[in-house]
């Protein structure tokens, strides 16, 4: 494993022990970095900031894996999603309440339409204007995978 990528386990690492005991918004980075032995210039050149921190361990924990599967129809890849929430659901709980820029919610959104996009111009055709549909699906999707 390079050392980037071990920089950026134990800081996710960190962020996820804080995030047992406290909210998203009362951790910083400072604590992040003293929780894993780190110092704030290490976090900076790997992360913008905590936002985009919890976007990455969604990235390489759920993304990455859910990408080397071949899923035949969409429904098996979001019941594997809907899986991957549950068992990590004191995580996610906490991140989805997130509000604002750089917030989980709006990364996650943005992930589902890219992934409804492709699936309503399969059976639609790219030249029918789709953005109802995925816009519909999307934010079903993703109030779905809130509860």
């Amino acid at each position: 494993m390079a050392d980037s990528s071990i920089t950026k386990q134990a800081l996710a690492g960190s962020l996820r022990e804080l995030m047992e005991d406290l909210p998203f918004d009362k951790i910083n980075v400072a604590q992040i970095c003293e929780r894993c032995g780190m110092n704030r210039k290490s976090f900076y050149y790997h992360f913008k900031d905590k936002y985009d921190l919890v976007n990455w361990i969604y990235y390489t924990e759920c993304l990455t894996a859910l990408r080397e599967i071949d899923y035949q129809n969409p429904w098996s890849l979001l019941n594997d999603l809907c899986q991957y929430f549950y068992e990590n659901r004191g995580f996610y709980r906490k991140t989805f309440t997130i509000e604002g820029q750089n917030s989980f919610s709006e990364y996650f959104r943005d992930i589902t339409a890219l992934i409804v996009r492709d699936e309503v111009e399969h059976i639609f055709g790219k030249e029918e204007d789709t953005s109802f549909y995925v816009d519909f699906y999307t934010d079903a999707s993703v109030s779905y995978t809130h509860l």
